[in-house]
């Protein structure tokens, strides 16, 4: 009988111990999700801070990016993951995931929002995480999914600027460009065009004909009389 309840009271303290330690021993604190538009790619990212508190293994956290329309379904848009390093020190040690973008995401959507889907260990095997946001809202593994940000605008390349087409020149005609033979002929004469002053004798010599002609009819006319 003595024996027994020697063996209860340890046994009592101990459930009394195990009931007082937290479901999630490992903590993040003052988390901040912040996101961000690669307007270069059209990629949602997002970046993750916060403070790893003592205690803490190493974590893989899983995002997930949701797409909405109206008051349709979500629509999955794709996944990142943050690695949360380990803690074992005595104080709390700050964190900064650095930028990390979703895929590109096209469609009709209005917003986005971001759901916290998963947490494993270094292993890949599902494990237990707190995080508490700096505004004071707490999740664990036993909330997801649990949405962090909603209302993410639409992100998208700005459009590329239109090249002005040339506008063709008009090219002259034919006739107003000397030939190549006029050319090589007006070289050989200095420049000056001989055809001018030929077509004026030509045109002297047959109006000479005419009026030589013409008198020669108009004396024979004047003998027969």
């Amino acid at each position: 009988m003595k024996l027994f309840r020697l063996l209860t009271v340890p046994a009592v303290l101990l459930f009394t111990i195990m009931m007082a330690v937290p479901a999630s021993a490992h903590h993040i604190t003052e988390v901040v999700l912040s996101q961000t538009c690669n307007k270069d790619t059209g990629r949602i990212c997002v970046q993750l801070t916060g403070s790893i508190q003592p205690g803490t293994d190493e974590r893989i956290v899983t995002l997930q990016l949701f797409g909405h329309q109206g008051s349709g379904t979500p629509v999955p848009r794709g996944t990142v993951t943050i690695k949360v390093p380990q803690n074992h020190g005595q104080t709390a040690t700050s964190f900064d995931s650095g930028v990390i973008c979703f895929a590109a995401s096209f469609g009709t959507f209005d917003t986005f929002s971001i759901q916290w889907v998963q947490v494993t260990d270094a292993a890949g095997k599902p494990a237990d995480l707190s995080i508490k946001l700096k505004t004071g809202e707490t999740f664990t593994q036993g909330n997801l999914p649990a949405t962090l940000v909603t209302g993410i605008k639409p992100c998208t390349t700005p459009a590329p600027t239109p090249t002005p087409t040339p506008t063709a020149s008009a090219s002259p005609s034919a006739s107003a460009s000397p030939t190549a033979k006029a050319v090589a002929a007006l070289a050989q004469t200095g420049g000056f065009d001989f055809r001018f002053p030929l077509v004026g004798l030509a045109v002297l010599v047959v109006g000479l004909t005419l009026l030589l002609v013409s008198a020669g009819r108009g004396r024979r006319s004047s003998g027969e009389r």
